[in-house]
Formats: C-alpha cells, sequence, structure tokens
C-alpha cells in the first residue's frame, strides 16, 4: 500500500496502478485492498460520471447530481491538513468570481474529530456544503466514499453534464473553471501554469509531502 501510494504521489501512476490491481486483486477483502480498490476508481475518473452522495456536516442528504447544470469543484479536505489551509484563499477567491456564474464546490470532509469545525468552517469563511462519511469504528477515520484518498486536499472538476474532467490544483482553478462554464473541454487546452488541467490522472497533490 505504501509503495502503491508512493508512485502515485511521485506522479509514476503506471507504476502506481500497478501496485493497486495487484492488492485489489490479491488481497481484496483487506483494508488495503479496499484502499486500492478506491484509488484505481479515483485515478480512472475523467470522462465518467460523477457519483458521490451521503450526508452533509449538518446531516442532511446530498448527491453530486444535485449540481447538475452547474461547474462544480469537489475538494476532499481537512482542517487539520495545513495544505488545504493555504489553498482556501484562493478558492474562496475563484469561488466569489465565479458563483454567481454556476460554480460551485463540493466538499467532503475528512476530520476525524469535529469539537472544533465549526469554528474553522466560521473562522475561515466555508459557506459550501460538506459531505462526511462517519467512520466504521469509534477512534477510526471518516470514509472517503470508496475513492482511496492518499492525500489532502484532492480535488477535481465535474463540467456541467455531471462528467469528470480532471484533476486540478489551485494554481490552474481559475482558468479552468473559467473554461467549463465557458463549454470547452479542458482536455484540449493548455493551462497558463505548467500543466493541462484537464487531467485526473496526475496526482493532485502540488508538494505531495506536505499533503497527508
Amino acid at each position: 500500500v505504501q509503495l502503491a501510494i508512493s508512485y502515485e504521489l511521485m506522479g509514476r501512476l503506471d507504476d502506481a496502478k500497478a501496485r493497486y490491481e495487484q492488492l485489489a486483486k490479491n488481497y481484496s477483502a483487506t483494508e488495503g485492498g479496499e484502499k486500492a480498490k478506491g484509488a484505481l476508481r479515483r485515478l480512472t475518473l475523467t470522462g465518467n460520471k460523477l457519483q458521490l452522495a451521503g450526508k452533509t456536516l449538518y446531516q442532511k442528504d446530498l448527491s453530486s447530481a444535485q449540481y447538475n447544470g452547474k461547474v462544480l469543484l469537489v475538494v476532499f479536505w481537512a482542517s487539520y491538513a495545513q495544505p488545504f489551509t493555504t489553498d482556501l484563499p484562493a478558492i474562496q477567491a475563484v469561488y466569489s468570481k465565479f458563483n454567481k456564474d454556476g460554480f460551485e464546490i463540493l466538499g467532503v470532509n475528512m476530520d476525524g474529530d469535529l469539537s472544533t469545525l465549526s469554528a474553522y468552517l466560521k473562522e475561515h469563511g466555508i459557506t459550501w456544503q460538506s459531505l462526511r462519511e462517519a467512520p466504521k469504528e469509534n477512534g477510526m477515520q471518516p470514509g472517503d466514499f470508496d475513492y482511496g484518498i492518499v492525500s489532502v486536499p484532492t480535488m477535481f472538476l465535474v463540467n456541467k453534464g455531471g462528467i469528470v474532467e480532471g484533476g486540478i490544483t489551485t494554481g490552474n482553478l481559475e482558468f479552468a473553471v473559467d473554461a467549463l462554464l465557458k463549454g470547452k473541454k479542458l482536455e484540449s487546452l493548455q493551462a497558463p501554469n505548467t500543466e493541462s488541467p484537464g487531467t485526473a490522472e496526475k496526482p493532485t497533490a502540488e508538494k505531495p509531502k506536505a499533503r497527508s
């Protein structure tokens, strides 16, 4: 499991997929096998319909399908992850700029301890909804909706038709959201930064070692 995760964070995705496939095939009933199956699902999201539904932090039912017709950023996040807190001003700026045009954010919270979460949401002005999959047992981390998350934040963009366009980092977020709102396909565009945003197969962490 650690080798597969290391390969993924290094950007060696073919190697990572090979290890995840081994785990999923030979150890399917184990925690590592389950993680591997989720990671394979996540790494092949681009071009597929997003399926994500559950309870919000406030115990309300919510599905990604409710955002059809809008450009949607899905972000797996946790208040303890400093990289997410660092990214928040950039995320908030894009949200403020494009929300009126049909851009929304759906979070997936990965905090194990919720005691300080309300204060964190208020401090950072987080107003979008976040899903949370309750831990299977007390003391365990919350679930990741079978997406095999290995670092937070992990983010990907979904177009107006509910199809995943690819993974994204904050450096290319404004460019990508603007393009999708105009009906463009990310795979045909070159972002102003170093890589095309329409590549969910690339690791979403800009500094992997700091994002876990």
